[in-house]
């Protein structure tokens, strides 16, 4: 089972807060202006959706900038049953893990102020480790909200470790958060956020390896727009890329379906060769779409013979 793990919130018309009114809490909704905009782990979700329906979870949405700071759990389609606001300004409320009747699901919503509160943060770990994790892989995707400067993210992803679960990191903040100590079962990211200076393949794919080798990963994996994308263990290395390339774009949200792709490919225990055709697949099958994330798995044929994956010397 895969889980998808945001850390930063999705951007939408509309919210559902629960505001204390003494001793009885009162739904209150509240509307916002502005076109919906979905955060990297509801598109890498779509993906997971598509290839495998009904199977996987959304975990966390959680707010990170201009204040904003809400978390929300959407339900097995992957659209969020209440959408998330542009802004959120002058709430005092925070709700963990409650559950509406009938809805068949739970939200989290931060209140607006421009950081998270020690407690806060001990609250957001709290439940992340009564979260049935064992076994399952968890894509953590998006850029971590501001924390008072004496406290790190690292509670989090040791809750994480410690229940057991194998972690898909896809963050630009991934030096940030492996600097904690945390180590990803496998570090997913585009060649813009490795940012090592490294002018050619031999040396990034040393690096990258160097990388796994030192941190003890299952593969760092670096993406690369239409370029295709570069995987490495401690001892292998691939190179993959669609040819031709000529045409190709690579749009907002197809590194999200190549994460998408690649997750539940590893989840099925797929060797990393396989997983980055599926994730490659799912990355250029989303040109096809409007919709960040999304693919038709019924297309890859038109994709499946343009995909190469090659082991590299060394």
């Amino acid at each position: 089972m895969i889980h998808a793990l945001s850390l930063n919130a999705a951007l939408a018309e509309s919210v559902w807060f629960r505001e204390p009114t003494g001793s009885v809490e009162r739904d209150l909704p509240m509307d916002f202006g502005g076109p919906s905009v979905a955060c990297k782990a509801v598109n890498a979700f779509r993906t997971i959706q598509a290839l495998e329906p009904g199977r996987h979870r959304l975990l966390i949405s959680l707010g990170g900038e201009r204040g904003q700071r809400i978390a929300h759990l959407l339900g097995a389609d992957g659209v969020p049953h209440e959408p998330l606001p542009r802004t959120v300004e002058n709430r005092r409320t925070l709700v963990i893990f409650r559950r509406r009747r009938g809805a068949g699901y739970d939200s989290w919503e931060w209140k607006g102020e421009a950081r998270l509160s020690a407690s806060e943060l001990a609250a957001l770990v709290d439940r992340v480790s009564h979260v049935a994790l064992r076994g399952t892989l968890v894509l953590v995707s998006g850029t971590p909200p501001a924390l008072p400067r004496e406290f790190s993210w690292s509670p989090l992803f040791d809750a994480l470790g410690a229940a057991g679960a194998r972690v898909v990191l896809d963050s630009s903040q991934w030096r940030a958060v492996m600097a904690g100590g945390f180590t990803p079962w496998v570090l997913k990211i585009n060649r813009a956020e490795w940012g090592r200076g490294a002018p050619t393949q031999r040396l990034l794919v040393s690096q990258m390896q160097r990388l796994a080798r030192r941190r003890s990963m299952h593969a760092v994996i670096v993406t690369d727009g239409r370029r295709g994308a570069h995987a490495a263990t401690a001892d292998a290395a691939w190179r993959v890329w669609l040819e031709p390339r000529e045409g190709v774009v690579y749009p907002i949200g197809s590194g999200d379906a190549f994460a998408g792709g690649l997750c539940v490919a590893l989840d099925r225990g797929e060797s990393i060769e396989k997983a980055l055709e599926l994730a490659t697949l799912c990355a250029f099958e989303n040109l096809s779409s409007p919709q960040p994330g999304e693919v038709d798995p019924a297309r890859f044929k038109h994709w499946a013979k343009r995909v190469n994956v090659r082991r590299l010397a060394g």
